[in-house]
């Protein structure tokens, strides 16, 4: 209890420690750019900066309402691409822009070789690539925890070859209508 500076000791099942988010110490400092958290102010919908119209963030560097993870950058990078080029392109009117709905993925080590994949987007909303099957840990999430997605991470991501579920299943629906602004 940090309040009363005392340690308390509480039962537990599952315990989920989560590190520290901040964006990086040049975007912190550029107090123009960031809101009061540190992170750059952007429409959760669109990507683009509140305050200039020319800049778009993403992942840990914006004050988007969802995790910090790789996933949800995976689905972040793509409507950033698309609303950054319509712009340079000069059809950067809110009609002709994509929208980032939230998506991110939190695995979840439940014991050896057991792993709960945990995919939501905004407002909590469920968004499971693979149904039921992932209301309880399985090996095969476990499987693509530890071999799959460090090799899509480490050699197609950068490269811009892979955009996480999208890659295999197509953009939903949602991505191709009018991001709200």
């Amino acid at each position: 209890d940090l309040k009363d500076q005392r340690d308390i000791e509480v039962n537990f099942d599952v315990l989920h420690a989560v590190p520290p988010m901040r964006a990086p110490q040049l975007i912190r400092d550029t107090k123009s750019l960031v809101d009061e958290t540190g992170f750059i102010a952007v429409v959760k919908h669109t990507l683009q900066s509140t305050r200039f119209p020319n800049v778009w963030a993403l992942g840990d560097s914006s004050n988007l309402p969802t995790s910090k993870t790789a996933a949800a950058v995976m689905d972040q990078a793509p409507v950033v691409v698309h609303n950054l080029l319509n712009t340079w392109r000069g059809s950067g009117l809110p009609q002709n822009n994509v929208g980032y709905w939230g998506y991110t993925s939190c695995p979840i080590f439940t014991g050896k070789g057991q792993l709960l994949l945990a995919e939501f987007k905004y407002d909590s909303q469920l968004d499971e690539t693979f149904g039921s099957i992932q209301r309880s840990p399985n090996s095969l999430f476990y499987y693509l925890k530890t071999k799959v997605f460090p090799f899509t991470y480490f050699h197609l991501m950068p490269r811009g070859l892979w955009f996480g579920k999208h890659s295999i299943f197509g953009r939903p629906k949602q991505y191709l209508d009018q991001a709200q602004q």
